[in-house]
Parts: structure tokens; sequence; C-alpha cells
């Protein structure tokens, strides 16, 4: 949402006077603090390991003396996660139980213990989350490497994918300072650009004109970083023509048909 409304300023950049221009900079600024995706893990331990782990401990009360009764009840909710067609059975589902009921030793109460081993994975991934983005980028690699070798089945196939939303906020953190950026420049020029850093360079964003089927059609700001494999960017149309993309990796390249 962010980065649809970021381009939206970009792309209309020419039509804003310096005075709407800056009432909109202020309106961005005074917007409620934003969402960070490190908020989201305990929700997402919450939906799933809480969740499971209260049905489990439910199934157990009600059949105290049928351990067997309550594997089948924890086999259908572990296996509803999967998804599978109606009245299908889904061979992803059977392994994952497969591997679930070898893993617990056949027991609802190793299903418990399996289950408890992921709360400090959740604790371990929000810290990791919230880190600054080098930290997070030495950090990330060896814990989603300790995900995927884990001898817990549920680790290794229900602990959230989250490896690409840090990246992702990193850039729209970026693509926010280039708005930023852009105001001050309409408002005060070279020195207003240089006066909003970017948030993972050394200094300024990068600067330059952007030619579009041999037309200056206005400039583009990159920044430094790169980490969803290109440098993020964003283009402000500066003179109506033909619509080009002006934001992510295809960036200045004509829509497609």
């Amino acid at each position: 949402m962010e980065n649809i409304l970021c381009a939206a300023v970009a792309e209309n950049y020419y039509q804003f006077s310096p005075e709407i221009l800056k009432q909109v900079g202020e309106g961005f600024d005074a917007a409620p603090p934003r969402g960070m995706v490190a908020a989201c893990i305990p929700t997402e331990q919450t939906f799933f390991h809480d969740w499971l782990l209260r049905k489990i401990q439910g199934l157990r009360k009600e059949n105290p003396a049928d351990d067997a009764k309550v594997m089948v009840g924890i086999h259908e909710l572990v296996t509803g996660m999967v998804g599978a067609g109606e009245g299908e059975t889904n061979q992803v589902q059977t392994d994952l139980w497969g591997k679930v009921n070898r893993a617990a030793g056949g027991t609802s109460e190793g299903v418990v213990k399996l289950l408890r081993q992921m709360a400090p994975l959740y604790q371990r991934l929000a810290v990791i989350m919230a880190a600054p983005q080098r930290e997070y980028e030495d950090s990330i690699k060896e814990f989603s490497a300790e995900i995927q070798n884990s001898a817990n089945p549920l680790v290794v196939e229900m602990f959230p994918a989250v490896q690409k939303c840090r990246p992702k906020e990193f850039g729209t953190l970026a693509i926010l300072d280039m708005v930023r950026a852009a105001v001050q420049y309409k408002l005060n020029g070279e020195p207003g650009l240089k006066s909003v850093n970017d948030p993972y360079g050394q200094g300024p964003f990068a600067f330059e004109r952007f030619v579009f089927e041999g037309v200056d059609r206005g400039f583009q700001i990159k920044s430094a970083y790169d980490g969803r494999g290109y440098p993020e960017t964003l283009i402000f149309v500066e003179k109506d023509g033909p619509p080009f993309q002006v934001i992510g990796k295809n960036a200045g390249q004509a829509p497609r048909k």
C-alpha cells in the first residue's frame, strides 16, 4: 500500500504545486506509526503454535484415557492446515502427518513436545526481524538454515516463511525517504534533495535525470539498498507523456501490454 501511494506521488509529481506537495509530505509524516514486520511474529505464534497447543490440550482433556483418539484429532488438525480439495487426500498432508507422527513417537505428548520446541524460535525470529539491515542479513541466513535442517517437522513445514518480508520492508522505508527527498527538491532544489539521506547509504540518495524514448521526463532517485536483487528506485515525472513504470525492478520500462 505504501509503495502504491509513493508511486502515485511520483507519477503525478509534475502536477503538484510546491505548496500541495509540501502538504502531502507533511501528511505522510503525520500518519500513525507504521506497522513493522517484527510485530507480526507474536501473531504468527498465537494463531498457529498457541492455537494448536490449546486444541491438543482440549483433546487430551476430553479423552484422558484414550491417546489413540487424541492422535486422530491431532491428525485432522495438522493435515487441515496444509489444505486439499474437497473429498481429497493431499499427498503433502499425508507426508506431513507421517513425519509428525514419527517424530512424536506416535503420542500426543510427543506432539506437544514438538510444539514447545518451536516457542523459542518465534522469540528469536522477532529479534532478528527487528534488527538493522546488516545485522538482519547476517542473522537470517543462519536462522533460515537452522529451520530447514531442523529434525522437528512442524518447524520445517509450518514455521512462518518470513525471509522475504524484511527486505520488502527495507525497500519500502527507502522509498518513503525518496518521496521526502523529492518533496525537498521541489521546495529547495539540490540542497533540499541532499538534506535527506539514504538510510542504507553513506549520504544522500543517488540522483540522475531520466530520459524515456528520447525525452527528458523527470529524475530518478536510487538507494544503495539492493536486498531484493535490484537497487530500490523511484522515478518522479516532471513532464507528461507516454507512461512508464516508476517503481521497482522494472522502473523506467514501458508498462506491459
